[in-house]
């Protein structure tokens, strides 16, 4: 009797003392790897621990100072959108809407019952962010003809870092660059008229559709007068348009003269003068008429358009000259039409155009009972 009390001691004192030596550390068998997500979405970070029992097992962001967000299946950070599942050995830490201050490091680790640190690993989370435009980027430009440099900045917010790229409205080239330019910044160099326009900052990181900014660049320069026709004949008593193409910024102001040998007659709308002013689709262009009405033998002149800014003053000059042949247009009545040249003109006879249809008509008859 004995004897077996004393084998069962032994024999307990043994499992006893290979328990104490056989017992295995707690340790981390498996960390989700890096994970990207978008903004707003939703991600999980799983933590799988072995021989932890007895052990607390936290979820840290690493911030400074770094946030413990649970222990165990307890939550221990103030904030709804986080939460913890704990199934058998996996702890899951899972974070819903996803924000930018959710981006970096989280660790899962394993502590014993005084805190001390035993077992540990990280996993990174991205959070990928779209592009958006900053406030202090270029938004509006003006400028004027000879300008050495004018310098359009442009910068954006996002993860991964967005790329900045530039193009013009209508895909016209960047002048000195070609079609695009890569660079948060684009400088423009001896400005002309051909810079005048709307220039697009584009910021890219391949997330959602990226973001665009429209930035106009207005060149000032006086005025440029264009004239279609420099010398215009009509007969007396009929009308004759005298026409001037302008462009200039800022807008100018139109004036129209009279010019003789030995005189200048500033002209107004009245019997003999009207003047137009229409806007073409630049808002930087419009064409100017004199209309010249009932023409007598004093009308017949030098006549010229003056446009005037604060940036100068430029004319162009027109000669109206005297013909026997009425000119049509402008001068054109129901019984007239143009044909060829300004000086023909055929007169439209109805009852040829009737006749022509008739024998048309039955010629088409006599070839269908033949």
């Amino acid at each position: 009797m004995k004897i077996c009390f004393v084998w069962l001691l032994i024999v307990t004192f043994h499992l006893w003392l290979s328990t104490i030596l056989c017992q295995q550390e707690p340790t981390i068998s498996f960390i989700s790897k890096e994970k990207i997500v978008d903004l707003g979405e939703t991600v999980e970070l799983i933590c799988d621990t072995v021989f932890t029992s007895g052990y607390a097992v936290q979820w840290i962001k690493l911030d400074n100072p770094p946030s413990i967000l649970s222990s165990g299946s307890t939550i221990q950070f103030p904030d709804n959108r986080i939460g913890i599942s704990v199934e058998k050995d996996r702890f899951k830490l899972k974070i819903r809407d996803v924000r930018e201050v959710d981006n970096g490091e989280y660790m899962c680790q394993i502590t014993s019952s005084s805190s001390v640190p035993i077992a540990k690993a990280s996993v990174n989370l991205t959070v990928r962010i779209p592009p958006v435009i900053s406030d202090d980027s270029t938004r509006h430009v003006i400028t004027s003809v000879g300008t050495p440099v004018v310098k359009l900045k442009c910068s954006a917010d996002g993860h991964p870092k967005p790329r900045i790229s530039w193009r013009r409205d209508g895909n016209k080239e960047l002048t000195g660059y070609g079609a695009h330019f890569i660079g948060s910044e684009l400088t423009l160099t001896n400005i002309t008229i051909n810079h005048q326009g709307t220039y697009y900052c584009i910021a890219d990181n391949g997330v959602a559709r990226g973001d665009r900014r429209a930035i106009s660049i207005e060149v000032e320069f006086p005025p440029l007068i264009t004239v279609p026709k420099e010398r215009v004949s009509q007969a007396l008593k009929h009308n004759q348009l005298l026409v001037c193409k302008v462009r200039a910024f800022p807008l100018a102001s139109i004036s129209w003269y009279k010019e003789g040998d030995n005189y200048q007659e500033a002209l107004s709308n009245n019997r003999n003068y009207n003047i137009s002013i229409f806007q073409t689709n630049n808002e930087f262009e419009f064409t100017t008429i004199l209309r010249v009405q009932n023409i007598e033998k004093r009308n017949y002149d030098r006549y010229y358009c003056q446009a005037s800014n604060k940036l100068g003053t430029s004319k162009g000059i027109i000669e109206l000259e005297e013909t026997q042949n009425v000119i049509c247009p402008p001068d054109c009545s129901s019984q007239y039409q143009a044909y060829g040249s300004d000086s023909s003109i055929l007169k439209f006879q109805p009852s040829a155009l009737i006749y022509n249809i008739i024998i048309l008509i039955f010629a088409n008859l006599f070839c269908t009972f033949a």
